[in-house]
Parts: C-alpha cells; structure tokens; sequence
C-alpha cells in the first residue's frame, strides 16, 4: 500500500444537521498525514448502528483504504489523524484513542468521566459467541489502566476514535453493526460498538489496540478530558 496513494475516510456516524462549535473548529484543524487524502463522510440514520453503515459505505465508494471512525461529540488535537496513521503503520491492526465517558456506569468499578476500555483476562482461546455476552461480567473482562503502557493491547472499546483497514472490516459479515436492547423494557443496551470492535478483531485476525496517549474530550454540558 503506497502511502502517496492512500486515501483516509474520517466517518462521523451523525444524523443531525448540526454540530457542536468546538467538534468543529476541532475537525477544521485536523492535519492531514503526509502524502495521504482525507475526507469527511457523514452518517446520518435512525440509529447507531445505521449511521455507523451509511458513513463507511460512503467512504468505501470513494475509495478509502484506511476508515477513520469518530464522534461528532468530540474535540480533537489536530495531530489525532496522523498519530493514528503512524501507529498502524509500526504496530498493524486495529488502532484506538480512549474517550473520557459522559457519565458512569454503575455495575463496574470506575470514576465519573473515566477514559475506559477493555480485554478479556485469557486463559485460553474465547469464541464471538462468548465475548458477546460478558461485557458485564466483570470477572471476565477487566479494565485497562491508561499508566500502564502508551499502547496497550484490548478486545472492547468505543467507537469514539478509532482507525482500521477496509480489509478489516470487509472480512466481516453483514451487518456490520447491529442493536441490542431489552426487549421488556425496550432499554437499548450499550454493546453496538463495544461487540463491533471484537467481532471485527476475530474475523479478520487483526489484534486491537489503544493509545493511550491520544487525548480526546468529550462534549457535554462541559468538555470532558481524562
């Protein structure tokens, strides 16, 4: 893959016409890497899953090589792109940022606001079919520490800023994305993206990793930084 010739589709899974003031002075000034395309692609649908899809198939029709996922609820440095780039061309598979969460999620240990992703505690080979129904099994995942290494190998994560080859993501069935909820409540479980990073690791024999030096806030009443 000559990197004059890579094109980079930045997909921002966004159904609203508008966007937060500080996502976009953010995005604005984000650098291109040299030698390599960017361009925008925006994703709008009636859910997350399809607004996932409709942003990549669009890239995809351009001609993206590398996929750029990120949230239109976030602010940037303006190096993210490049950093990104530069990881997978040193470590391959499957490169993420962490993102600070808008809040907390109460059936696992953690601080408001804290930058989270995680891997399974391995003690042998762990098939789809079992990663899809422990994310809240808390003795089976555990949650990485950011001070513990600048890359950090992982199977769960956000969508929130994360960069993979369409050789990745083509090695998976259709959908790509898909919803959970419960179905007594009609309470959507937060999974689509979380399960879609794994899935995507196992189909196509990429390992998932994270840089933890990437700094991102998250956009709500107030940015949220780590």
């Amino acid at each position: 893959m000559e990197a004059s010739k890579c094109k980079i589709g930045i997909c921002q899974p966004w159904t609203s016409p508008f966007l937060m003031t500080p996502f976009v002075d953010s995005a604005l000034n984000i650098q291109c890497p040299e030698g390599y395309q960017l361009r925008w692609f925006r994703g709008p649908g009636w859910c997350s899953a399809k607004r996932h899809t409709a942003a990549i198939e669009s890239a995809l029709l351009w001609g993206s090589e590398l996929l750029v996922i990120v949230g239109s609820d976030q602010v940037y440095e303006e190096d993210v792109i490049c950093r990104l780039v530069a990881r997978f061309k040193e470590y391959g598979g499957i490169i993420a940022a962490i993102v600070p969460s808008r809040g907390y999620v109460g059936f696992q240990e953690m601080l408001p606001f804290q930058r989270m992703a995680w891997r399974i505690k391995r003690s042998g080979p762990v098939s789809i079919d079992e990663a899809n129904g422990i994310m809240g099994e808390m003795n089976v995942v555990e949650a990485i520490d950011p001070d513990a290494g600048e890359m950090q190998r992982i199977d769960f994560i956000g969508s929130g800023c994360v960069l993979f080859h369409k050789d990745h993501l083509l090695s998976m069935k259709r959908p790509w994305f898909s919803e959970q909820f419960n179905p007594e409540t009609y309470e959507r479980l937060a999974s689509m993206d979380t399960r879609w990073i794994w899935n995507m690791a196992q189909a196509s024999g990429a390992q998932a990793w994270v840089d933890t030096t990437i700094k991102i806030k998250h956009l709500h009443l107030f940015p949220i930084d780590e």
